[in-house]
C-alpha cells in the first residue's frame, strides 16, 4: 500500500477531486457517552501548529448517486451532462479522473433468502459487470483518467438501501454466531423514510429506537455497524473489492469474476475511501438509540472509550482490517480516511486521524465550509479539527478536504449564494488558498462547480437552466445547476455572465484552482 503519495520536497499530492457526495460533517450525531469518563476533555481540540502550504495539483470529477439496474448511462450523464453538455473534451482536457460512488448492496448480490445452514460462505455472491463496464465506458473517452472509489456500506438520506437484505437475516446472524440479527436504529435525522415500515414515530419509538427483523421485517434503519453480521458481510465485500481490482490479475481469477474488465480498470484506481458509517463517511446517526454494544457503551464500542482502548472498538478494528485486506491484495492503492466529528466533540477526529495514520492511511473532512476560515483566525477548532490534524500529519499523509455544499460562486452574500448549503460553504476562491495554506492535499469539490470553472461550451436556456445537467435525476435536461429543488441555486443566469462561467477570462474559479495547483 502506498503510504504518502506527496513529494518530500514540494509536499504536492497530484489529486484536486471533484465529487459529489453527502455533506459529512454537517450531520452532528449525538453520542450516548454511557458510563465513560474521559468525555470532558474531547472538547478541546488538538493544539494547531504552523505547517507548511501544501500545492494541489489534479483536478477529478465524480458523480452523484444513480442506479446502476436501472439506469446504466447514469454514470455518464451525472459526469457530463449528456446532451447538455456541447463539447465534454473540454472538461476531460481539464481534469485528471472522477470519484464514483460504489454501493455494498449494487455489488453483493447474495440471495436474501439463501440458506446459509446448507450453503455456507457459498451463499456468498458477487456481480460486477454493470459497475465495471460503465467505468470502463468513461475510460474509453478518458483514457487517461483516474478513478477513486468511494465505498458505502449504507447510504444517506432518510433510509437505507444500500446495505444487502441478507445482513438483517436470522438464518445469517447464526451463520456468523451472532445471537440475535443484525440491529438497525431510526431517529429524527433519519427516520427509515413513509411507506417503508419504518417504526419512526409509532408508540415505543416517538423519538426513535432499535430493532431486528425478529419484530419488524423492514430494514431501512442505520445499521449498529459494531454488530458481527454487517462487520462480518462489509470486511469479506471489503476483501471482494480488493481481489477483484488487484494489481495481480491471478488474485482477481481465484476470488472474483469479471476480471477482463476489472484488470484495465486497475490500473486506473487512485485512492479508495471505505466509509465506516453512512455513506463514504464515518457518520453514526441515531447512536443513541444503538444498542450499547461489546464494550458496554456506544463510545466504547465504536471509538474507543479512551484513544486506542478498548482495542477492539469498531473504528480501530475496521481500519486495521482495511489496511491489511488491502495490502494483501494491492501494491499501490492509497486509502484515505473520513474523521468525523460525534456530537460536539472533536477529541473523537482526533483519534480517527491517529487511528488511520497509524494503518498508513490519509484522512480528512467533507465539511469544508467558509466558517473554517474565521474559527481558525479567531483561535477556534475547524471542522471535526481538521486544521489541527493537517498540521500535525500533512507531511506523512494526504489529507482530502471536501466542500459541504456545492459553493456559491460569488461570495456568501453576492450572486449564487441563496441556498443554506452555499451559503455554508462560502465560495471557493476563500476555501482553496485557506485549505491550501493549511495543508490540504487533497481537495474534492462538487460537479457544478467543475462545470462553472470549466466547461466553457456548455448548452443551456439562459433564462430558464434549462440544457443544465439535473444532477438530481441524472437527465440530461433541467435546472439543477441553476435552480436546486426550488432553491434559486449557484449557477444561475446572474452568475454565468456576472462571473464569466465556463473559464471565461474573468472566470475566479478556474483562476483560483489554477493558482491552487
Amino acid at each position: 500500500m502506498q503510504r504518502a503519495v506527496h513529494d518530500d520536497m514540494s509536499r504536492t499530492v497530484g489529486w484536486l477531486s471533484v465529487l459529489a457526495l453527502g455533506c459529512g460533517s454537517g450531520h452532528q450525531a449525538a453520542i450516548d457517552v454511557g458510563g465513560d469518563t474521559p468525555i470532558a476533555p474531547l472538547d478541546s481540540a488538538r493544539a494547531d501548529t504552523a505547517v507548511p502550504p501544501s500545492t494541489l495539483a489534479g483536478v477529478y470529477i465524480g458523480q452523484l448517486p444513480y442506479d446502476p439496474a436501472t439506469d446504466p448511462d447514469g454514470l455518464y450523464r451525472a459526469v457530463f451532462g449528456a446532451g447538455g453538455m456541447t463539447d465534454p473534451n473540454h472538461i476531460i482536457a481539464n481534469v485528471d479522473g472522477m470519484s464514483p460512488y460504489l454501493f455494498f448492496a449494487a455489488i453483493d448480490t447474495t440471495p436474501a433468502d439463501c440458506d446459509w445452514g446448507a450453503n455456507g460462505d457459498a451463499c456468498y455472491s458477487y456481480d460486477w459487470t454493470t459497475f465495471d463496464a460503465d467505468i470502463a465506458a468513461i475510460l474509453t473517452i478518458a483514457p487517461n483518467w483516474k478513478i477513486n472509489l468511494l465505498v458505502q456500506p449504507a447510504n444517506e438520506g432518510d433510509q437505507n438501501r444500500e446495505t444487502p437484505q441478507y445482513v438483517f437475516s436470522s438464518a445469517y446472524a447464526a451463520h456468523v454466531g451472532a445471537a440475535n440479527p443484525q440491529d438497525m436504529a431510526v431517529c429524527g435525522s433519519y427516520d427509515g423514510g413513509t411507506g417503508t415500515g419504518s417504526p419512526y414515530g409509532s408508540a415505543g419509538c416517538t423519538t426513535g429506537c432499535s430493532w431486528n427483523t425478529s419484530t419488524n421485517p423492514a430494514t431501512v434503519g442505520v445499521p449498529v455497524f459494531y454488530e458481527t453480521p454487517i462487520m462480518t458481510a462489509y470486511q469479506r465485500f471489503i476483501t471482494q473489492i480488493a481481489q477483484h481490482f488487484s494489481s495481480d490479475p491471478a488474485i482477481c481469477a481465484a476470488h472474483s469474476s469479471d476480471c477482463t474488465v476489472a484488470a484495465a480498470i486497475a490500473s486506473h484506481i487512485g485512492y479508495v475511501r471505505f466509509g465506516m458509517g453512512l455513506g463514504s463517511e464515518v457518520d453514526p446517526l441515531c447512536n443513541t438509540h444503538w444498542p450499547v454494544g461489546p464494550n458496554g457503551s456506544f463510545a466504547a464500542s465504536y471509538v474507543g472509550a479512551t484513544e486506542g482502548s478498548p482495542a477492539n472498538n469498531y473504528i480501530e478494528t475496521m481500519t486495521k482490517f482495511e489496511a491489511s485486506a488491502v495490502t494483501s491484495a494491492h501494491d499501490a492503492w492509497t486509502l484515505v480516511f473520513d474523521t468525523h466529528t460525534i456530537g460536539p466533540l472533536n477529541g473523537y477526529p482526533d483519534w480517527m486521524a491517529d487511528y488511520a495514520v497509524a494503518a498508513g492511511f490519509g484522512f480528512g473532512n467533507n465539511g469544508l465550509q467558509i466558517s473554517d476560515k474565521t474559527n481558525f483566525a479567531g483561535g477556534n477548532a475547524c471542522n471535526a479539527d481538521w486544521c489541527a490534524n493537517a498540521a500535525k500529519y500533512s507531511a506523512e499523509v494526504p489529507v482530502y478536504l471536501q466542500t459541504f455544499s456545492e459553493s456559491a460562486p460569488g461570495g456568501v452574500l453576492g450572486f449564487g449564494g441563496t441556498s443554506p448549503g452555499q451559503q455554508l460553504t462560502g465560495s471557493l476562491t476563500d476555501l482553496l488558498p485557506f485549505a491550501v495554506a493549511r495543508g490540504a492535499t487533497i481537495l474534492e469539490i462538487y460537479p457544478c462547480d467543475a462545470v462553472f470553472a470549466f466547461a466553457s461550451t456548455y448548452a443551456f436556456d439562459r433564462t430558464t437552466g434549462a440544457g443544465l445537467p439535473n444532477l438530481a435525476t441524472n437527465t440530461a435536461s433541467g435546472e439543477y445547476c441553476a435552480d436546486n429543488n426550488g432553491i434559486p441555486g449557484a449557477y444561475t443566469e446572474a452568475t454565468w455572465q456576472t462571473y464569466g462561467g465556463g473559464a471565461g477570462s474573468n472566470n475566479p474559479y478556474a483562476a483560483a484552482i489554477a493558482a491552487a495547483r
